[in-house]
């Protein structure tokens, strides 16, 4: 490739020879290359000074700003600050999250007679409550805190309707379970 670009340039000279360049040109440009052109500089040293300043500033407030951050975060969880900060919204948690776990362990009575169904019930239970535990770590950095907590209780209020449904289908099974045993028992 460079072998063809320098035949091209060869083969193509007189085209770039067009305009003659003035012999003053020449000796100026030689004149301050001997002198190195110690003068000019691009930036003068004031403005790396300042780059410097400005630099270790945002460094500072950047370090300052993130230990600050993280320090929040470390100390401060997020059921803590919905108590502290917003009463009204653990009210309802706190209620919601009483009845789901009576509800759990209502749902306990049939681990041992259906293990299969019991542990699809509960799988579904725990993906509610993993995203609930998330929105509640994602709280302490969100900014719109009350639209978050607005979510945090529909999804609790959803943990409750599935638990309640899931009770319900238990309740069903026991009584259509009942009912052909006792059509057994008739039966015989």
């Amino acid at each position: 490739m460079r072998k063809s670009l320098e035949e091209f340039s060869k083969e193509s000279r007189a085209l770039f020879d067009t305009r003659k360049i003035n012999g003053q040109v020449w000796t100026r440009v030689a004149r301050e290359l001997k002198q190195g052109n110690r003068n000019r500089t691009l930036l003068s040293p004031i403005y790396f000074k300042w780059a410097a300043a400005a630099a270790v500033f945002l460094f500072i407030a950047g370090a300052i700003y993130f230990s600050n951050n993280n320090k929040a975060s470390e100390g401060l969880s997020g059921e803590h600050l919905i108590r502290e900060q917003y009463p009204e919204y653990d009210h309802r948690i706190q209620s919601f999250t009483k009845m789901i776990d009576d509800k759990k362990t209502a749902l306990t009575a049939i681990e041992h007679e259906q293990p299969g169904i019991y542990s699809r019930f509960i799988r579904d239970v725990t993906g509610l409550k993993q995203s609930y535990e998330a929105m509640e770590k994602e709280l302490l950095l969100n900014p719109n805190k009350n639209t978050l907590l607005t979510e945090m209780i529909e999804n609790l209020e959803l943990q409750d309707r599935l638990l309640n449904r899931q009770l319900e289908l238990i309740k069903e099974f026991k009584e259509s379970f009942k009912r052909s045993n006792e059509k057994n028992i008739e039966n015989i």
